[in-house]
């Protein structure tokens, strides 16, 4: 009888030892995954708020050809993405300290390689510019600065992503994005907020943040590695991007082709509009990005050490969990579209409301495909990524253009919802298979 009470007294410690563990770890997690989803709000409030600034100082037109700027940056930061942070959270997920710190550096250095030439080529098209009056000049010189900073310090945030310190990439982004809050919010009171003006604030606070993240990074960034390590790792990253690059083309001549199809074929303002709809609807993107970057590593681990079966559970509520917020915001905004655009962008804004209740129907759809990459990435598989992309873009390239030139503005919200369905179809048709 006492055997069976020391036994039973035995299980009991045991069990409360194992349970303790269990909710230290599920605390663990979510204190961690609140940072994450804290570092995304950060983001997404200063592009928001910078945004709806400039959209009000500029009005239509001007905000319409600070767009294509900016698309221009956003277009060199997700050939980025697809070189190479995403490769780091995938690949550097599961490697040993010593094999993490070389394949780091190594990266970390082919990243800062690239972005000094996609700068250069940047500075060049700005000269060319300015030599033939174009008036481009001078926001083009402000975002060839911007791309060497701006990398540099995505880069290093989405090492701290890999690592599973969301914490450290929250204070990072804390340096970059609230220096570059303050920075709009002051250059808006001095009445000197412009394209120009705004690019630049971006540059200096990412070169900022970059220099916080490096000395955070001291320790595990190393040069030591050799030639031989350096030319594997590149060859390694290149077999895993090579599709992924593909996507991001093929993305973007889905998605932001449409700004300047609007800027060509309506009117610069028409791209305006279309870019103060979107920035309405962008909070939402919080907690795609948010998919993006807590989550890639993590369910990359869960498909190595677990399977197939534990990944599709893991995007499952993955799905649940971030669907069901975004949802209800994007039903908000396109309910109530009129009313916050005259309130926030202005009454110059107003005949472009009707676009956010489709830029909004648009994201949900996207939030199924983010989903979908998801599940394809962390398994390893990055080329029906390409061909759900691919897809997308030759609709643009044929009956898209076809659409914006015959309905104008319409053809470009046509467009837009054809698009989303077509590649979040495609991708889940893929993803359901692994």
């Amino acid at each position: 009888m006492e055997t069976h009470k020391t036994l039973m007294s035995t299980e009991f410690l045991r069990y409360s030892r194992i349970r303790s563990m269990i909710t230290f770890s599920n605390i663990r997690i979510r204190r961690t995954s609140l940072w994450g989803f804290a570092d995304q709000a950060l983001l997404s409030l200063t592009n928001f708020i910078m945004m709806v600034l400039l959209a009000r100082q500029l009005g239509p037109q001007a905000f319409g050809s600070f767009t294509i700027a900016y698309a221009v940056l956003l277009f060199a930061n997700n050939i980025q993405g697809a070189l190479f942070t995403q490769p780091h959270n995938v690949l550097a997920a599961s490697l040993n300290p010593r094999d993490y710190s070389i394949y780091t550096s190594a990266t970390a250095l082919l990243q800062f390689a690239f972005s000094i030439v996609a700068g250069l080529f940047i500075a060049a098209v700005a000269w060319l510019s300015t030599m033939t009056n174009y008036g481009f000049g001078a926001v083009l010189l402000s975002v060839s600065a911007t791309i060497v900073t701006w990398q540099s310090q995505e880069f290093l945030r989405r090492v701290f992503y890999t690592q599973g310190d969301f914490f450290a990439a929250f204070t990072t982004d804390l340096v970059t994005y609230g220096g570059q809050l303050i920075g709009v919010l002051i250059l808006w009171r001095l009445d000197s907020l412009n394209a120009t003006s705004a690019i630049a604030t971006v540059a200096v606070s990412a070169a900022c943040g970059s220099a916080v993240a490096i000395w955070r990074l001291r320790g595990i960034l190393a040069w030591n590695f050799t030639l031989k390590e350096f030319r594997t790792i590149q060859l390694e990253n290149w077999r895993f991007s090579r599709w992924l690059l593909l996507t991001v083309l093929a993305t973007w001549l889905s998605i932001q082709l449409y700004p300047l199809l609007a800027a060509g074929l309506v009117g610069v303002a028409a791209a305006g509009g279309l870019r103060a709809a979107r920035t309405l609807a962008a909070p939402a993107t919080i907690l795609v990005s948010a998919i993006d970057t807590t989550a890639t590593s993590r369910a990359a681990r869960i498909y190595h050490q677990q399977g197939s079966n534990a990944l599709q559970l893991f995007i499952g509520k993955v799905r649940l969990g971030f669907g069901f917020i975004l949802l209800v915001y994007l039903l908000v905004v396109a309910l109530l579209a009129e009313p916050i655009v005259r309130l926030l962008m202005g009454a110059t804004y107003t005949p472009y409301a009707w676009l956010v209740p489709v830029v909004a129907f648009s994201y949900a759809i996207r939030f199924l495909a983010s989903t979908s990459s998801l599940h394809l990435r962390s398994a390893g598989h990055s080329s029906p990524l390409f061909i759900a992309q691919a897809v997308s873009a030759i609709f643009v390239l044929t009956l898209g253009v076809l659409s914006v030139y015959l309905f104008g503005l319409a053809g470009v919200a046509l467009g837009m919802v054809a698009n989303s369905l077509i590649a979040s179809t495609v991708a889940w048709h893929f993803a359901r298979k692994v």
